[in-house]
């Protein structure tokens, strides 16, 4: 009997997610458990396992769509009901497809016998940002990006055209409007003379030229408009100076005032009052600025617009809120660990597992946790929880993204078991094949970088958890033990904790037990 697939709950919490790709091929038959399709949610990417043998009769979502959770996304029967499928869906209630692929599936768009009037203009939200910003629109921009998506490249590119096109007028015509301000109280000054000279009174004893027999007009200038002191009627000589040797804006024959400044307040080598060099009014050679191109710009910096998975968007999200929320306090303590690399190579040598320092750091924790009991506690809002198992978060840096999966009941299980499960959580991890029950819970994360070189670091907690333990490589360094200098590895430990759920003093018991457990490191035996 024909059914329909529905999204499952794949997340607490969580009301939709992505169909990433479907790993069964309609008309094909599988068993029950095998992997039909895969969703992407905030944590993980999660495989749908089917739950009994059939025939995948109809995918009713394609690949890359937001999907709710309960809606139908495949049609499942037997070969014999392949041939009327229709049917089958109409009888189901979902009709030839599905509500989810109605709401965002681009092949019922494409066929939709409504005319399309405009076709619509696809743009990421940054670049859509940077158009308006620049009073641009998407229809002036074409589209580099997949399907012809205008990136912000796309827009740089058309930000730059359209300013070269604002500039491409020469501004040089500009510079020839300006005049020096000394030059204009020069012929202003010199045109006022000479009309107050061809409109004096012809009376008063005066002969046709208006001078009278001293050669002086009315005013005491002669024919050349100067009086007996050589001076016009505004104090100035025939240079345009006056007595003090500067013109009737204060400046000299050179056009500058009495500390050398010119009219636009530079002296010579076009230096201000305050020592400041003004651009474009010394006088060693440099052009105004005003009507000159500016320089070049460089062109912007190419790069690929990554678009964001729910993952990322996810890790963003939740980390930002605990830096943001939780009040972190942060302890650092130095664990030798001579003894510790000692037993390691012991139990390689008849372990089936290769057992790694991060592993015994593991156990170390379990431990820890079991001698300071009130440390494996969250906050929870309205209270808080103590567990009586160790559950602990192992950082997993997989190509899909950060994941911490949790390895259950560590304070019981061995070294080697430890490895195992955390190879497997790895592999799992690469593969997208987490389930959603292995990333939750716990009270701790341990997130390890020793292996990249890194000395110390601090992590962030991955909250509801209360802590996390940041643990670096190991390092030899000189120790002084009983007053003797000697040679020992060393590895730095920074735990961060959520000072809601943990006081410091607590913090600091337990920090003293996880150094105890690595530096006698039988104990992890026991």
């Amino acid at each position: 009997m024909a059914t329909l697939l529905r999204v499952p709950e794949v997340a607490t919490g969580s009301t939709s997610a992505l169909l990433t790709e479907w790993l069964v091929a309609e008309n094909a038959r599988f068993a029950a458990g095998d992997p039909l399709v895969v969703l992407e949610t905030d944590k993980a990417a999660v495989e749908v396992e089917a739950e009994v043998d059939a025939v995948l009769l109809r995918a009713l979502v394609p690949g890359g769509t937001n999907v709710e959770a309960g809606s139908p996304i495949a049609l499942l029967g037997s070969e014999a009901e392949a041939a009327d499928v229709d049917r089958l869906l109409v009888e189901l209630g979902v009709g030839t497809g599905s509500e989810a692929a109605v709401e965002s599936g681009p092949e019922l768009a494409a066929t939709s016998p409504e005319p399309v009037q405009r076709p619509r203009v696809f743009a990421s939200p940054l670049a859509r940002k940077l158009l308006k910003e620049a009073g641009m629109t998407p229809d002036q921009v074409t589209g580099t990006g997949p399907d012809g998506r205008i990136v912000r490249r796309d827009v740089d590119k058309a930000i730059e055209l359209k300013s070269m096109a604002l500039n491409s007028t020469d501004p040089n015509l500009a510079a020839a409007n300006l005049v020096a301000p000394s030059s204009v109280a020069r012929n202003s000054v010199e045109a006022s003379s000479i009309e107050s000279q061809s409109v004096g009174p012809n009376s008063g004893g005066l002969n046709p030229a208006g001078l009278n027999p001293v050669g002086s007009d009315s005013a005491g200038l002669d024919s050349a408009g100067l009086n007996s002191a050589g001076l016009d009627s505004a104090g100035l000589d025939s240079a345009g100076l006056n007595s003090a040797g500067l013109d009737s804006v204060g400046l000299d024959s050179a056009g500058q005032d009495r500390v050398g400044r010119e009219s636009s307040g530079s002296d010579r080598v076009g230096h201000d009052l305050a020592g400041s060099e003004r651009v474009g009014s010394d006088r060693v050679g440099r052009e105004p600025v005003v009507g000159k191109h500016l320089p070049p710009q460089l062109p912007p910096a190419q790069g690929e617009e990554v678009p964001l998975t729910r993952m990322r968007r996810a890790i963003a999200r939740r980390l930002t809120e605990s830096k943001r929320d939780i009040p972190h306090f942060y302890l650092r303590r130095t664990a030798r660990i001579d003894a510790l690399l000692a037993l390691r190579k012991q139990l390689n040598e008849v372990s089936p597992e290769k057992i790694s320092v991060n592993d015994l750091v593991v156990r170390a924790v379990g431990v820890a946790h079991t001698q300071v009991p009130d440390a494996n506690v969250i906050w929870t809002g309205d209270g808080m929880t103590r567990y009586s198992t160790v559950d602990v978060g192992v950082a997993v840096a997989s190509s899909r993204g950060l994941l911490t999966p949790v390895l259950r009941g560590v304070e019981r299980s061995s070294p080697s078991a430890i490895s195992r499960q955390i190879k497997e959580f790895a592999r799992q991890a690469d593969g997208g094949k987490l389930r959603q029950s292995d990333l939750e819970g716990g009270t701790i994360t341990v997130s390890n970088l020793g292996m990249y070189g890194v000395e110390e670091f601090s992590a962030i907690i991955n909250p509801p958890q209360s802590m996390i333990l940041a643990v670096g490589a190991g390092r030899q360094a000189p120790v002084v033990v009983d007053g003797e200098v000697r040679v020992e590895t060393q590895m730095a430990l920074t735990l961060s904790v959520d000072h809601r759920a943990i006081d410091g003093a607590l913090a600091a018991q337990w920090m003293a037990a996880l150094i105890t457990a690595l530096e006698e490191p039988l104990r992890l035996l026991a």
